[in-house]
């Protein structure tokens, strides 16, 4: 027994030494055929735009395409599912959000993957702002305006959103929770569709992607009191952070949008498309591109974008919890 034992070692020793070569060569060669990247949501939006702008960059900068497909459905879950059953060997990846990695673990434990356990972190895109917003003519000048305001007619006011379970529902949830508020959640298709509700008076406010709300604030028709992040934007400068307006401790998050490969994707593939997608990130033009669609550039190591996914996991389940939010 003892023999067979050694010997069965032995074979898988040799096979090692055999194998360990031929994967570092792949990955010096890689890439030699086009890469499949694909989006797990519909075109247009800011995960497709800006995946589709890097899949251009990174092609020119490895020397293949990268074939851009939309897999879109189930939230996301249809095109993260086909990434994470995937042969790792680097020529399908995903490009996707805080909703399929973060947000939807934390909502629905039946997705038909783990976000953790069957996709590789390559790469962290860029990170989304969002702002809370009221109508234009509304009573209230700053944050604190309106939080005290509410706290003095509780279950009175309203806040929009595009859909429950939504990064827009959450925002709202965790600045609720945060500010101790009690309100009553609206959900809607698509928070532009509560646009004529907020000007109406209809709704009291809600919290969008500074994407979709720039040219309401810089129309003149909403207010924004304030945005998320641990600094200002450069694309409305003069809307102060939570902190900045007054709501001392409040921990906002923000939406990262990254790239991902299957489970398993060797290290030196890995590190040839973070150092690619790590110089693209710093150049100008790419810079400029995603600050128009309120996308700050973010990029840094593999492990850092996964302890990125992994810590937003945990913010999003409490505030799951603490809402009690069903999907």
């Amino acid at each position: 027994m003892r023999k067979c034992s050694l010997g069965v070692a032995v074979r898988w020793a040799v096979l090692a030494i055999i194998a360990s070569p031929a994967t570092s060569l792949q990955a010096q060669s890689y890439p030699v055929k086009p890469i499949r990247l694909i989006v797990p949501f519909p075109t247009p939006g800011a995960v497709d735009i800006v995946g589709r702008s890097m899949a251009v960059r990174l092609g020119q900068a490895l020397g293949q395409p990268f074939v851009v497909e939309n897999r879109a459905g189930a939230g996301g879950a249809i095109g993260s599912e086909l990434v994470a059953r995937a042969a790792p060997d680097g020529y399908t990846l995903l490009t996707s959000s805080s909703s399929t990695h973060s947000i939807a673990p934390a909502l629905d434990s039946r997705l038909p993957y783990d976000a953790a356990r069957d996709f590789t972190a390559i790469v962290n895109f860029g990170e989304g702002r969002s702002v809370l917003l009221v109508a234009a003519n509304a009573p209230w000048k700053n944050l604190m305006d309106l939080v005290n305001d509410l706290k003095m007619r509780p279950g009175q006011a309203n806040y929009a959103s595009a859909g429950i379970g939504t990064i827009a529902h959450l925002n709202n949830e965790s600045f609720v929770q945060q500010a101790g508020l009690q309100v009553v959640h609206v959900p809607y298709k698509g928070t532009a569709l509560a646009v004529p509700d907020i000007l109406s008076g209809q709704i009291t406010f809600m919290i969008d992607s500074i994407t979709s709300a720039t040219p309401q604030v810089v129309g003149g028709k909403l207010r924004a009191l304030a945005i998320n992040g641990s600094r200002r934007s450069a694309t409305l400068p003069d809307v102060p952070t939570y902190v900045e307006a007054g709501l001392t401790g409040f921990q906002s998050g923000s939406t990262y949008q990254g790239m991902w490969g299957p489970a398993r994707l060797p290290a030196p593939i890995v590190q040839r498309l973070n150092s690619e997608a790590n110089r693209i990130l710093q150049t100008a033009e790419a810079r400029e591109q995603m600050a128009k669609l309120g996308v700050e550039p973010v990029g840094g190591t593999p492990e850092e974008f996964g302890a990125t996914v992994q810590r937003d996991i945990a913010r999003w389940s409490e505030v799951i919890r603490r809402g009690n939010i069903k999907p």
